[in-house]
């Protein structure tokens, strides 16, 4: 068959026709006969190489087209040879084919005699419909009855976000858009209002808001807030603190009172948070190593996930209140957080520490801070807004601290830490109350060495997570 492949990583000039084997269906998987194919932006990134996939490969991640065969398993699926369909082909790829194969749960058949402008539309649908849906089910926690509005409500998800809303029993959609040009488009994906952003307030109580990210975001501190456990409200600017849940709170006892070193000159004046957070401005900046972790020592499974952390709304209640920085931009504007860092202005991270983030879609996790990924294999950055270091991180470091500035925030990956070892000043340890057995360690340096640390502060929070701050003694 045919397929547009991907020989190697560049510009759209590498898109390359060949012919290739046609796929066959595994168990529990269909095969396409692909009349459109959906183009989406992470299939850029692909191409370009930002995410690592394996040389040559079909790009491709939504499709409609024909039911063309069916594996073992799928006889009682209901699905029908020779019926229209569409698919989510993301596991794999392969859409940009002829024939493309999935899992048979990644499809959803058409109505019979589905003509190509039906076609055409539904290969842009499964991805942006299955984001509306998660996002509202599984992020929102979205109840019959509730409010529901929706920002860039003429965009892929947006304009998904309303008829999916609908599905799920909402009452009242809203939607918001950036400029009247996009009114009528919106309105045509079944919104019961749409307004301009800027018309957007709190004066009557906030409905439910979907913040446009999808349920498994990005180690680099998306992922958390992709939870089913999540009550927070999951799209918009701005969004009104809910009242704290004071039957959760811990008793007085839970708390530890913190150990405080003696402070250095000019800090009593200013307290000590407001001088941790300017000390480069009075001498060398101080790099902090901010992670979770489980009970044993892993801040990911085997295979990168996270999703074992039960990151619950105290955590991110503590994050909003005291690490505001390490939180991504777009869930600071969710939460609400617009007051300017007070720990960290730059963010320095290895390249598997940045992919779930590209993965995603979001190119600049951190906006509000300078971002530096460290790797040796990254082509490009792919926004002005993230430098791309293929130098040695010791040397970065090094002269990121001796700039003028708040603190430095290393946000991982395990060997980028190891090798950074010899330079963090600070460790802050949010360890969550679950065993993983095995994973990735918080450090891999590939030899034994030994640095110490001094416990500084050490708090328990409501739903067990402890968060454990050490100072470097040498």
């Amino acid at each position: 068959m045919r397929a547009v492949t991907v020989p190697r990583f560049g510009d759209a000039d590498v898109l390359t026709l060949a012919d290739v084997p046609t796929p066959m269906p595994g168990p529990g998987e269909v095969a396409i006969d692909v009349a459109f194919a959906g183009a989406n932006y992470a299939e850029v990134l692909y191409r370009r190489g930002v995410v690592d996939v394996p040389l040559p490969f079909v790009p491709g991640i939504e499709v409609a087209g024909y039911l063309r065969d069916v594996g073992d398993g799928v006889a009682d699926a209901g699905l029908q040879v020779g019926r229209p369909v569409a698919a989510l082909t993301i596991v794999n790829g392969g859409g940009y084919a002829e024939v493309a194969v999935t899992d048979a749960r990644l499809v959803a058949q058409l109505p019979e005699g589905a003509d190509p402008q039906t076609l055409a539309r539904a290969a842009g649908a499964p991805s942006n419909s299955t984001t509306a849906i998660l996002v509202l089910d599984q992020v929102a926690r979205l109840r019959p009855g509730e409010q529901v509005l929706g920002h860039a409500a003429a965009g892929g998800v947006g304009g998904q976000l309303g008829q999916a809303a609908r599905l799920l029993g909402a009452g009242q959609v809203v939607g918001s858009v950036g400029s009247p040009g996009k009114l009528d488009a919106a309105r045509a994906f079944g919104y019961d209002q749409v307004i301009l952003r800027d018309q957007v307030t709190d004066q009557a109580g906030p409905p439910r808001r979907l913040q446009r990210h999808p349920p498994r975001a990005c180690r680099t501190g998306l992922a958390p807030y992709a939870r089913r456990r999540s009550r927070r409200p999951a799209r918009g600017r701005r969004s009104r603190p809910a009242a704290p849940d004071r039957r959760r709170r811990s008793p007085p006892s839970h708390r530890v009172r913190p150990r405080h070193r003696q402070a250095r000159p000019g800090c009593l004046a200013a307290g000590k948070r407001e001088c941790d957070a300017r000390e480069g401005s009075e001498g060398i900046r101080k790099l902090t190593y901010y992670l979770g972790s489980s009970l044993d020592g892993f801040i990911a499974t085997p295979d990168g996930s996270i999703d074992a952390f039960p990151v619950t709304e105290d955590v991110i209640e503590f994050m909003a209140a005291d690490y505001p920085e390490t939180l991504p931009t777009h869930l600071r504007e969710q939460l609400g957080v617009t007051a300017p860092g007070r720990r960290f202005d730059t963010v320095v991270m290895g390249r598997n520490t940045y992919a779930p983030a590209l993965q995603a879609g979001i190119v600049s996790p951190f906006a509000h801070l300078d971002q530096y990924v460290v790797s040796t294999t990254l082509p490009a950055s792919p926004d002005p807004r993230v430098q791309v270091v293929a130098g040695d991180p010791v040397e970065l470091v090094g002269r990121l601290k001796h700039r003028p500035g708040a603190g430095i925030w290393l946000a991982g990956g395990a060997r980028l830490a190891g090798a950074l070892l010899g330079e963090i000043d600070e460790l802050v340890i949010k360890r969550y109350p679950v065993v993983l057995g095995a994973g990735i360690p918080f450090s891999m340096t590939g030899q034994v060495r030994s640095v110490p640390f001094e416990l500084v502060d050490d708090r328990i929070l409501p739903g067990g997570t402890t968060v454990a701050r050490y100072t470097r003694t040498t």
